[in-house]
């Protein structure tokens, strides 16, 4: 059977755990026949997510003007707007790999289809559809929509028609609940293997043997809740926390998750590390997310205002603070009972001093909260794996129907 993953993200490594796990785990049960189709707007190698002989479809690049003429397809469509998006080449190759596939996967990733209104990922499920090929939407979060509006109307034609969705946060099954759609209660998928890889002696080498991590978001450069934030404040907040530790005695790394991007975390931690000299370690953004899973492993506590450092930390049993910025983060610790260890990222910002203490308070009773971390990853797995066999059941039949 030839499966083709599509609307994949990349550059950040915590997508990369959720696909290497759905990837490797389709392996583990035998299908082997794997298309990656990504969502990049310019080609990069680099940014693939390797594993055996999963085959990669790599972008020549988005022309400007391809999302606006989709979305006027979405808001017009009849037989002569249906045709627009096919003056783009790229448009054309994704279709191609589409109907060359049995069955399609929707990968698991952020709120594309909702907040940031992806057109580009809907009209790939909607192509899917048109072409009565079996779909599956695994595990993203979604929303919020627009009542009454084109896009909502054509995400829930999709929703009503694929023949597998799972969402993996409690927000977005309010928001399909609110569309009536039928769906899978999920976790994100990096839940589904605690990965092992062999650890480079540079990074053995590298680690203290006592150091809390630390992942922060330069949300002002992208989020469109946080654009217009002052930069400053984001920027304060950070560094007042790092001089916390560093003033403590604590060892500090700074765990960039973008990579291979205009704005990646790398060169922002540096900025952040500037005026700490060498007490601070920037862990390069080049290791792979196996191996920053292993990082986060081997800390004793972690601060991460991305949510997959938080899924990292719950993987691994590690304590950790929540500096939430999005549904999908707070409504995760809700979902496994660790509520108690989310801080909304914008008291954050308002009154750092306050969360700052109460984050520093939050590692000295570390032990404390180790037990229902334990739990909340238990819960996690078990949810991730049943999703999982949920979407075995769905190829098995469409498998036995090909044959």
């Amino acid at each position: 059977m030839k499966i083709l993953i599509i609307n994949q993200h990349t550059k950040n490594h915590g997508d990369e755990a959720a696909a290497l796990a759905l990837i490797r785990s389709l392996y583990e049960n035998n299908y082997t026949d794997i298309t990656v189709l990504y969502n990049m707007s310019t080609p990069d190698e680099r940014c693939f997510h390797k594993y055996k002989n999963v085959k990669h479809l790599l972008r020549k690049g988005i022309i400007r003007g391809t999302s606006r003429i989709i979305d006027f397809f979405m808001k017009y469509p009849n037989f002569f707007t249906q045709k627009l998006p096919f003056l783009f080449s790229e448009i054309r190759r994704d279709y191609k790999a589409i109907k060359a596939a049995d069955y399609i996967i929707s990968a698991p990733g952020g709120v594309n289809i909702g907040l940031y209104r992806d057109t580009i990922s809907l009209w790939r499920l909607i192509i899917a559809l048109q072409l009565n090929k079996k779909v599956a939407i695994y595990s993203p979060s979604i929303g919020p929509f627009k009542s009454k509006d084109h896009y909502t109307k054509w995400a829930k034609f999709v929703f009503d028609n694929v023949n597998f969705l799972s969402l993996r946060d409690m927000q977005s099954y309010v928001y399909a609940e609110k569309l009536n759609v039928a769906y899978q209660k999920s976790i994100d998928t990096a839940f589904l293997e605690d990965p092992v890889c062999s650890i480079p002696s540079e990074v053995e080498e590298l680690l203290p043997k006592k150091y809390v991590v630390i992942v922060p978001n330069q949300l002002y450069v992208w989020h469109p809740l946080f654009v217009h934030k002052e930069e400053r404040l984001i920027d304060e907040f950070y560094e007042l926390l790092i001089q916390k530790f560093l003033d403590n005695l604590v060892n500090v790394l700074l765990l960039p998750q973008l990579y291979c991007s205009k704005h990646n975390d790398e060169d922002y931690c540096r900025y952040l590390s500037r005026k700490f000299s060498n007490n601070v370690i920037v862990f390069s953004s080049n290791y792979t997310s196996d191996i920053q899973q292993y990082v986060i492993k081997k800390s004793m506590f972690v601060i991460g205002a991305r949510y997959h450092t938080i899924v990292f930390s719950i993987n691994n049993s590690v304590p950790f603070a929540c500096l939430s910025y999005e549904h999908k983060m707070k409504n995760m610790l809700e979902l496994l009972g660790v509520e108690s260890l989310n801080v909304d990222i914008n008291n954050s910002f308002a009154s750092p001093d306050e969360i700052i203490k109460l984050i520093y308070n939050g590692f000295l009773n570390r032990h404390i909260v180790k037990n229902d971390i334990e739990k909340a990853r238990e819960k996690a797995k078990s949810l991730a794996i049943s999703t999982f066999q949920q979407l075995l059941v769905s190829l098995s039949i469409e498998y036995y129907t090909k044959k």
